[in-house]
């Protein structure tokens, strides 16, 4: 059976040891609230999107392999240059960039792009890492 979760949890795990910025930080499916007065702040994403089974034949001792991508928003106030939203965006992203750990491979970021807030209140910039999790199924 897959454990994705497993996964989820280190990326976030990872994410929350490694972060070292003022800025606040929301994770999915957790309780947040955007800073007040406006101010930069990250959001972090997994998606998945697709996988194999990379061995046959041992029901429940077969090798799985998952795929998915770890996306960073980055957002600044939009009274600032974009390059505040970037450069938070690039800080993040070297937490994950070309990474192993808890069986989480991770590739180089890959570059998603203006992402502004809906309300206007924030310029946003985000990025893609697609990463592999390896597990027995």
């Amino acid at each position: 059976m897959a454990n994705w979760s497993a996964a989820e949890t280190a990326i976030a795990a990872r994410f929350e040891a490694q972060w070292a910025g003022p800025e606040k930080v929301a994770l999915v499916n957790r309780r947040f609230e955007r800073p007040e007065p406006p101010a930069p702040w990250l959001l972090l994403e997994i998606v998945w999107n697709g996988g194999e089974q990379a061995s046959i034949g041992a029901p429940g001792a077969n090798f799985m392999r998952r795929y998915g991508l770890i996306w960073l928003h980055a957002f600044a106030p939009r009274q600032t240059a974009p390059s505040v939203a970037s450069a938070l965006l690039a800080r993040a992203a070297t937490i994950f960039e070309a990474q192993d750990f808890s069986g989480v491979i991770c590739d180089a970021a890959e570059p998603g792009g203006p992402n502004d807030s809906e309300d206007g209140i924030y310029l946003g910039r985000s990025c893609s890492i697609p990463f592999e999790y390896e597990e027995t199924a």
